[in-house]
């Protein structure tokens, strides 16, 4: 088993990535796991992105005890990076502990604000036709079978069908009212 310290190159924006791998096979092709890394192959593509191995290790602790010792917060600062976390072993606990799910330290997905291009007229027909030709030979799978209240009584009849709701009055205006529209809009709030 080898373990080891990459680096991941983007050739086209010169970012990288420190992460540390354990493989049979050295000629894997492993890039890394990070979010924002996967993002950008699929951006860049794979063709894109160099795999530089920095230091082999004994065992899989001593290459995430280096990593750490690299992938620091001030590492992470770095515009030039696309880690998210400091280093040691992966997994969700960044976004707890940095609160980085909100501006993940200016790291915007390549695809954010980018909308859709629209969908083909052509797309739109023979996904139509499509949908048509399936519900022709297939049943909905509730066809026949009773909705779900019925021989059921009152199941949809409100808490307070038929009772009087007490009538309160505003302290400012005088005019009587629910209790919720007296909250909502009179009281202190009352503009009369």
């Amino acid at each position: 088993m080898h373990y080891y310290l990459y680096e991941t190159k983007n050739r086209v924006n010169g970012k990288i990535y420190v992460g540390v791998h354990k493989t049979d096979d050295l000629n894997d092709g492993y890039l890394g796991s990070g979010k924002i890394l996967r993002q950008a192959v699929e951006k860049y593509g794979v063709e894109s992105f160099t795999k530089t191995i920095l230091e082999q290790f004994e065992t899989f602790e001593d290459a995430l005890k280096r990593e750490q010792e690299i992938v620091t917060e001030e590492f992470l600062a770095r515009e030039d990076v696309y880690n998210l976390k400091c280093g040691g072993l992966g997994g969700w606990d960044w976004i707890v502990k940095n609160d980085l799910h909100k501006n993940a330290l200016g790291k915007v997905p390549w695809n954010k604000g980018k909308k859709l291009p629209p969908v083909p007229d052509d797309v739109r027909e023979r996904t139509s036709r499509t949908m048509k030709e399936y519900w022709e030979s297939n049943e909905h799978p509730r066809k026949g079978k009773p909705s779900w209240n019925a021989g059921k009584k009152g199941v949809q009849v409100p808490w307070n069908k038929g009772q009087e709701m007490p009538k309160h009055t505003c302290p400012k205006c005088g005019q009587e009212m629910s209790l919720l529209n007296l909250k909502r809009w009179h009281g202190d709030k009352c503009k009369k």
